[in-house]
């Protein structure tokens, strides 16, 4: 039997203190000091395991990209994700009682209302290939630096279409 390569990640949640609402998650202590609203606030360290099956997604300026991990380094450094089917279950047009309008004017119109998908695995989906970079403390798609977009979140799938544009 081998041992499964995984991914460990460590967060710094921001909670108040009193209601125990999460106000934010980091990646790095640094900013999660800097984002805790003191004295209400408080930081609070916890660490979750990914594993090859688990979601992911990719953000890409506006838009962002629903996944599933396929592979981990055996450093877990790097892993390769590839892109999910993600339908749009309340379009214009679906007939669900949160179904998203559109208004046409400006540069293309504007959309309105929160985006719900469902996700399946696609054999054929575009490969993503990201590596951990320890200065901003997350996975970042592979050839881009991370203030050009392709920052990864593990453990949840979250497609996302700017309409706008």
């Amino acid at each position: 039997m081998t041992k499964e390569n995984t991914v460990t990640m460590t967060y710094f949640d921001v909670v108040d203190v009193e209601d125990q609402q999460l106000l934010g998650s980091y990646t790095t202590r640094e900013n999660a000091d800097r984002h805790c609203p003191l004295p209400w606030g408080e930081v609070r360290e916890r660490t979750e395991t990914y594993r090859v099956g688990d979601g992911a997604t990719v953000a890409g300026y506006s838009d962002s990209y629903a996944c599933t991990i396929v592979e981990i380094s055996k450093s877990g450094k790097t892993i390769v994700l590839r892109e999910d089917h993600a339908d749009l279950l309340n379009g214009v047009d679906s007939g669900a009682d949160d179904a998203m309008t559109f208004t046409p004017g400006g540069f293309v119109g504007h959309w309105e209302g929160q985006q719900r998908y469902s996700y399946k695995p696609n054999p054929n989906g575009r490969v993503i290939k990201a590596s951990f970079r320890k200065k901003v403390g997350r996975f970042v798609e592979s050839g881009l630096k991370p203030e050009q977009g392709g920052s990864v979140s593990l453990g949840i799938r979250a497609k996302h279409h700017d309409y706008n544009f």
